[in-house]
């Protein structure tokens, strides 16, 4: 195994390299040791002198451990919300289970800054690092100047307190309205129809094929699956067991819920197929062709007979017939 580059994109990306980090870090110390006894050049030895001091500063030890244990919680809602199959109740239920487990974290901050800080004066130990605190002085106009009693505290009050609070505030920025189309298809949803409050439809009016039968239909949606041991509890379960022609309105809803973007991934894998598909030697292609093409090779699981291709190519173009061959016929 060896170091990774720290993604700017992809939290995922970024809690590995933290964790390889953190796991190498002596090898690493002892690897800029070995640099400076082998390369005596004054060029070598400074970069490399100024790197180690900057990795062995105990505010630098700190600062890792914390970011590495703040963005644990994120992996996994990160890895959950980039995949294709995710829908927004889905979404909601991993969003609101990782918001809770944040918040907790913060309203008992001193328990789970003492246990990281323990991690941290191990690896302090080992890297023979000593732990200290900047001197608080009566004004300080370039550094935090926090009052406090000791240094575990300091690094509390200046690097967990503020990572944690911008994180709360964005994730409730970032799925604010999340909530929102969430209890709209929460609605719909046969296991959980009966527990909705409210069905108030008025969001997708415009879309219906027949908006002055939805009442009615709601009610029959809701007997069908009144007396059911095991009823969907999804959205795309929902789909497939909603039959369009008895339930028009109820689909229709269905398919708006089961679209709504929870994040941008889907988007970012279109413009990333776009750059593998149109390159410098295919500029001049058409617009129908550029597409098609994307859309095999986003769909490239999908088996094709070729057979049926080419018969289907022949009929929309007719004037290209396949002559008889005398040799064979």
């Amino acid at each position: 195994m060896k170091l990774k580059e720290l993604c700017r994109t992809r939290w995922v990306e970024r809690h590995d390299a933290f964790e390889i980090f953190w796991d190498f870090l002596p090898a690493i110390i002892e690897t800029m040791e070995k640099i400076k006894s082998v390369d005596k050049s004054p060029v070598a030895i400074s970069d490399t002198q100024s790197l180690e001091n900057n990795i062995t500063s105990f505010q630098f030890l700190v600062s890792l451990l914390v970011t590495m244990r703040c963005i644990g919680y994120l992996k996994q809602l990160s890895t959950s919300l980039q995949g294709r199959a995710v829908d927004v109740v889905s979404a909601l239920e991993s969003v609101s289970l990782v918001k809770e487990a944040l918040q907790d974290v913060r309203d008992n901050i001193g328990e789970f800054h003492a246990k990281w800080f323990s991690e941290i004066l191990k690896m302090a130990d080992d890297l023979d690092v000593t732990p200290y605190k900047p001197r608080t002085c009566g004004r300080q106009t370039t550094r935090s100047n926090v009052p406090c009693e000791s240094t575990e505290d300091y690094y509390k009050k200046t690097i967990a307190i503020p990572l944690f609070d911008p994180i709360l505030t964005e994730i409730n920025s970032r799925f604010g309205d999340l909530q929102i189309k969430a209890s709209m298809g929460l609605q719909v949803i046969p296991a959980m129809i009966s527990q909705s409050s409210t069905h108030d439809f008025e969001y997708f009016v415009d879309d219906l094929p027949s908006p002055s039968t939805l009442e009615q239909e709601m009610h029959m949606w809701k007997l069908k699956w009144a007396n059911k041991s095991d009823p969907p509890s999804d959205i795309n379960t929902s789909l497939q067991n909603c039959n369009s022609i008895i339930f028009p309105n109820v689909h229709q809803i269905l398919k708006i819920c089961g679209t709504f973007p929870v994040t941008s991934c889907e988007c970012e894998r279109s413009i990333s197929r776009l750059r593998l598909v149109k390159t410098y030697l295919r500029s001049t292609m058409s617009t129908s062709r550029l597409s098609s093409l994307i859309m095999m090779y986003a769909h490239r699981n999908m088996t094709v007979n070729p057979k049926e291709v080419v018969m289907q190519y022949a009929r929309r173009n007719p004037r290209r017939i396949v002559l008889s061959d005398i040799l064979v016929d």
